[in-house]
């Protein structure tokens, strides 16, 4: 094995408050919508509110996401709703972001919620980075759910006069976002063959805060389907160009990347900043679109290390992104997996939800804790964004 691999190594999950079980928040989630259902409608009666929800309640359980696929999520919009057990909600139970509901029930406007945003995320990289023994080379930050300029990023390495770091954003890709950084972390790693300054280290920060682009108002089956699906989630991990054993590390050692896009699809998944959120649109056939494609892009991707997917395809691991259980069983079926090669990505969703770009970081995560998967197995993770893009590489467990 080459002494010169670009490996990931290092995740480090944070949890900014603990996950809410997702039956509680399906119920809640027709309270809230039923709530701003009302307030928009100017309904006093409470025979009519209560029609209201219950008619919600209906919705919910029709479109929502069943506690069968997602036990759990982290809403960091939620983190005084739930501070007392069997609290009966009401206009106290309001989250931040619909402080206002009453009045407005589109909640608070977007440039109020990237505040939010600017301050949580700001909380998680001083915890990531209190430790200023080992520092990167470069810092790469992925997400799709907080854009500003200067970054929280930008804001720590000034604070902490780190004035020698580079900072790159990687923003707007959507849940394909754990691709991209990567790639360009494997760039930098690369300069050093042309470039007289070395570089040996690039840490990749994911700050998905999903829940803050929650709407109330909007009650279509698809926005059902996103706020029962999303999670927030904040992983970091560092990209690393040696030898692993020098460094005695476990890891994924990456051999190959690939992007495409599938055609005549750009209609099918779109992600807009609006005045209150950004504004997120999944059609019904994304997941048909993505399983008539996979096997074509995974036999390509293949085809960069000159191997057959259909030779060594029982012995590989998937790292799938969840954009929703359909999804990952379509891919299934389509590329003929068996529930063991699929497990870690199901089990992912199941205790987080899709947290958007960080999701994949904590699959790999699970990969390269998992016991049971040897060091020198290879590992196909794929995911899929606005485009309708799917992007992935072959990765190779060491350690």
């Amino acid at each position: 094995m080459s002494k010169h691999m670009i490996f990931i190594t290092d995740f480090y999950p944070f949890n900014y408050t603990k996950p809410i079980p997702q039956k509680i928040l399906l119920d809640y989630s027709a309270w809230l919508l039923a709530s701003a259902k009302c307030s928009k409608e100017n309904v006093e009666s409470p025979e009519q509110a209560e029609k209201i929800f219950q008619e919600m309640q209906v919705d919910m359980k029709r479109y929502g996401v069943s506690p069968q696929y997602v036990s759990k999520r982290e809403l960091n919009i939620m983190k005084n709703v739930f501070s007392q057990k069997n609290k009966t909600f009401s206009t106290d139970s309001f989250p931040e972001i619909f402080a206002n509901l009453t009045e407005n029930s589109q909640g608070i406007d977007l440039i109020s919620r990237l505040a939010i945003y600017e301050k949580l995320v700001m909380q998680v990289m001083e915890h990531w980075y209190e430790n200023e023994d080992i520092l990167p080379d470069d810092i790469i930050h992925a997400t799709c759910t907080g854009y500003l300029s200067p970054s929280p990023i930008q804001k720590l390495l000034s604070h902490k006069g780190w004035s020698d770091l580079t900072v790159t954003h990687s923003y707007q890709m959507g849940c394909y976002g754990a691709i991209p950084p990567l790639r360009m972390a494997l760039g930098f790693l690369s300069s050093n063959a042309f470039l007289p300054k070395k570089k040996k280290m690039v840490d990749v920060l994911h700050t998905e805060y999903s829940s803050l682009h929650f709407q109330a108002i909007n009650s279509t089956p698809d926005q059902i389907v996103s706020m029962t699906l999303f999670g927030d989630g904040f992983i970091k991990y560092s990209v690393l160009v040696g030898d692993s054993k020098h460094f005695n590390k476990k890891g994924l050692r990456v051999l190959a990347a690939q992007d495409m896009i599938i055609p005549s699809s750009l209609d099918e998944m779109t992600l807009i900043p609006g005045p209150y959120t950004f504004e997120m649109w999944l059609s019904k056939n994304v997941p048909l679109k993505i399983r008539d494609e996979v096997y074509h892009f995974v036999v390509s991707l293949c085809h960069q290390l000159k191997l057959e997917f259909d030779d060594i395809k029982k012995d590989l691991i998937f790292a799938l992104h969840p954009g929703g259980p359909k999804i990952i069983d379509h891919i299934k079926e389509k590329l003929g997996l068996s529930d063991n090669q699929i497990k870690l990505s199901k089990k992912i969703l199941f205790e987080h939800g899709n947290m958007v770009s960080a999701t994949l970081p904590y699959i790999w995560q699970a990969i390269i804790e998992d016991e049971t998967i040897l060091a020198g197995t290879k590992v196909i993770s794929i995911a899929f964004g606005p485009g309708i893009t799917i992007a992935g590489f072959i990765l190779e467990k060491i350690g």
